[in-house]
């Protein structure tokens, strides 16, 4: 026999999941993986004798082109289900996913939306304290980002586990960064922090002295994983205006941004409109 068209392969595929160990799987929406050369070795193959001459050509067909076919069950939301078939030439088996409804993707993208900050937070507090600065240069030096310009680190290393840099920000009348043509461009200068725990307020006098050396008003310090509540004190006591943030706010400008991102659109599809042809089935 041959496989003439996708019909025959459905046919094929449906005597597979007669099982009804892989039905159960399936209909707990879980990955089922079939490995035919495995099964066969152990006595246990689900094959009906007469399909098992379709292997091969069904593998060769599933590794160009999943096949498609529709569960005999509905979801929660009287969607249609369907579920795919593809075969993995190197791993030597087949795969079987139910394919998820667009209501279900819907869902699915909005909660990746959610979880966006947090995976971007997760991947800054991975980093290195190097690579920690070559993220947070990429992201000050960026040109999209409109009041900041001129970012520039030292090159001599630092001897409290951070790392400085002067740049050039545009503040409005009450010392925060303005965002609209009223503000004023100033110098700073600035440190990293990519410490373990919160920076504490001993580096945060530290860094008020190296202020006061430069003979600047401003200064702004990163520190990935915040500030003590007397490092803030510290802060606030001192003359300069010193801008703290932690990694959310290099999260919130990578995304605001679209800094080190990629934009993922789901093509939009069409699905029957169940009311419209139920009108059909009630008044004719």
């Amino acid at each position: 026999m041959n496989l003439q068209n996708e019909l025959e392969l459905k046919t094929f595929v449906s005597k597979i999941l007669s099982d009804e160990d892989v039905d159960h799987k399936l209909r707990k929406y879980q990955k089922v993986l079939l490995s035919l050369e495995d099964v066969n070795k152990k006595g246990k193959s689900i094959i009906v004798s007469k399909y098992e001459e379709f292997v091969t050509q069904l593998q060769k067909q599933l590794q160009i082109k999943p096949l498609l076919i529709k569960a005999d069950w509905k979801n929660e939301e009287k969607e249609e289900v369907m579920f795919a078939m593809k075969y993995h030439k190197f791993r030597e088996e087949f795969e079987i996913v139910v394919m998820p409804t667009w209501s279900e993707i819907g869902i699915v993208s909005k909660l990746y939306n959610e979880y966006l900050n947090e995976q971007i937070n997760d991947k800054i507090k991975n980093l290195t304290q190097p690579q920690s600065v070559v993220l947070i240069e990429n992201v000050l030096s960026d040109s999209k980002i409109e009041w900041i310009k001129d970012f520039r680190l030292n090159p001599k290393a630092s001897d409290d586990e951070g790392t400085d840099f002067t740049a050039v920000l545009y503040i409005d009348r009450d010392g925060s960064i303005s965002h609209d043509e009223f503000g004023k461009w100033v110098e700073i200068v600035g440190q990293l922090k990519h410490l373990k725990g919160e920076m504490g307020p001993s580096d945060m006098r530290d860094f008020i002295g190296t202020i006061k050396t430069s003979k600047k008003k401003h200064g702004m310090v990163i520190s990935t994983n915040g500030f003590t509540k007397r490092t803030i004190d510290a802060v606030d006591s001192s003359k300069f205006t010193i801008f703290c943030y932690d990694s959310n706010f290099i999260t919130d400008l990578i995304i605001k941004h679209k800094i080190g991102m990629k934009e993922y659109r789901i093509k939009a599809g069409l699905i029957p409109d169940d009311e419209w042809w139920d009108e059909i089935r009630i008044f004719s």
